[in-house]
C-alpha cells in the first residue's frame, strides 16, 4: 500500500502546497479554514 492510497487526504494536501508559489501561505489558510471549522462545531463529510 503507498502512502498516497493510506493517507488520501495528506496526498491531496501536498499536492496542492507543491503547486503553490507560497506553500507556506496555503498552509496556513487551510489549517485556518479547519480551525474556524472546528470551532463552529463543524462536522466532517
Amino acid at each position: 500500500m503507498t502512502i498516497e492510497e493510506k493517507y488520501p487526504n495528506f496526498a491531496q494536501l501536498t499536492a496542492l502546497l507543491n503547486k503553490r508559489k507560497r506553500p507556506r501561505k496555503t498552509l496556513d489558510s487551510v489549517i485556518a479554514c479547519l480551525l474556524v471549522r472546528k470551532s463552529e462545531g463543524g462536522e466532517r463529510k
